[in-house]
């Protein structure tokens, strides 16, 4: 059986940790257990609810590493784009994006790759997607 514990913020496994658990400990089903642990993956942060027992929360404030996988994930999400503008160009063929829509896109790609390195990131903001 899983356990929750609000004052360790984990969880326990009675064929792991059999009675070296925390006293808080709470049984959760395996159901709520991976629930969360997707949760989790998905960049939500576990933690404990009044009572103690364990919920996902989207966090407010925005840590340095969640705003570089977001950047990281724009810049891969965008690299398509890129390569094709880039493809039908070399190929001479009608572009998908203007020569103006793809300066932006070079732009936006290229706020994103500085944004880590600018004072008070990641409070600064997110780049605008053009």
């Amino acid at each position: 059986m899983r356990y929750y514990s609000a004052s360790k913020n984990g969880f326990f496994s009675d064929t792991i940790h059999g009675r070296k658990m925390p006293p808080d400990a709470k049984p959760i089903t395996e159901e709520r257990y991976h629930a969360l642990l997707a949760a989790n993956s998905a960049g939500q942060r576990i933690t404990a609810d009044a009572v103690g027992n364990p919920i996902a929360v989207h966090d407010t404030e925005v840590t340095p590493r969640a705003a570089r996988a977001w950047r990281n994930h724009e810049l891969r999400r965008t690299d398509g784009l890129v390569l094709r503008h880039r493809e039908e160009t070399e190929m001479q063929l009608h572009t998908t994006l203007s020569l103006g829509e793809f300066a932006q896109l070079l732009l936006y790609r290229r706020q994103l790759r500085e944004w880590p390195a600018q004072p008070g990131f990641p409070a600064t903001g997110k780049p605008k997607n053009p």
